[in-house]
């Protein structure tokens, strides 16, 4: 069986000039998700760059599209409360899924991603979407719980009464929550729509996948908050036309994200199929 150190393909091999492409490589879905090396993770992000730069113009495009929609649910969720907070999840969930779509899309089809693939999450799966939701939505109600007694039996928040007077350790737990939510369940997406699993199963599984390559999400985590501390301390950006360029700046990053975490995706399930050279044909 193929493991971390003899891997040899990756995403990079649809993007080479000898005109292979993923799709018509012969490979093999693991039972389990693998581990990879630390290196990886900025591998990931190559392999992310190369989807995003081979059709960049549908990607900014897609970016807009889902930016403008993202807004309005906002704008739901001022006005209507809970629902407006569930309807904002929903198009979240959506957003991940959907991107995740029309990667596989490109990857496979060999076409621009387009709009309408990001729908494409939604054929006979509208029950696992809303599944999904529900069971995402508890486990982080959970995780939270979990974080916030072990922090207070530990005495690390102190004072919590009133939020302006909300501890730094009680800041720090939230982001630390939110954070560590997102790396878990990150892969849950991607693994109910373009996989097939069960929404309780992809759970599990992305978990498992998340702790089994925490260096490498990690180190992926760290170049994403670089780029992001790069680009907003850009000079002269914020102001007339070049905000403009601050924009879409971000939405590129923001899809450059999405298409890291299916570049690892892709990375951690799947190996190049192996075969006995002396069989090969009469299989």
């Amino acid at each position: 069986m193929p493991t971390a150190d003899n891997k040899e393909k990756t995403m990079q091999d649809v993007f080479t000039d000898n005109g292979d492409t993923a799709g018509e490589e012969d490979e093999r879905l693991l039972d389990q998700p693998a581990a990879r090396s630390i290196g990886r993770g900025i591998g990931w992000i190559h392999e992310a760059f190369l989807l995003f730069r081979e059709y960049w113009a549908a990607w900014m495009l897609i970016a807009l599209v889902l930016f403008v929609a993202e807004e309005i649910c906002k704008g739901i969720m001022t006005y209507s409360g809970m629902i407006g907070a569930a309807v904002y999840g929903m198009f979240v969930l959506f957003k991940a899924g959907g991107i995740m779509s029309a990667a596989s899309f490109q990857e496979y089809e060999e076409t621009p991603p387009r709009i309408g693939h990001l729908f494409a999450i939604f054929d006979s799966k509208i029950f696992e979407f809303v599944l999904l939701f529900v069971l995402m939505f508890l486990s982080a109600v959970a995780w939270a719980l979990l974080l916030y007694g072990a922090a207070n039996a530990l005495g690390w928040l102190g004072n919590t009464e009133g939020i302006a007077t909300l501890p730094v350790s009680l800041v720090l737990l939230l982001v630390f929550w939110y954070l560590s939510w997102q790396l878990l369940l990150g892969f849950a997406p991607v693994l109910v729509f373009l996989q097939s699993e069960t929404p309780f199963a992809a759970i599990l599984l992305s978990a498992k996948a998340a702790v089994k390559n925490i260096l490498p999400l990690a180190l992926c985590g760290v170049c994403f908050a670089f780029f992001y501390i790069v680009i907003l301390t850009l000079p002269g950006l914020r102001e007339g036309v070049a905000s403009y360029v601050l924009s879409a700046l971000l939405l590129a990053l923001n899809i450059l994200g999405y298409l890291t975490v299916y570049a690892a995706y892709r990375d951690i399930w799947f190996e190049p199929a192996e075969r006995d050279p002396v069989t090969v044909g009469y299989r």
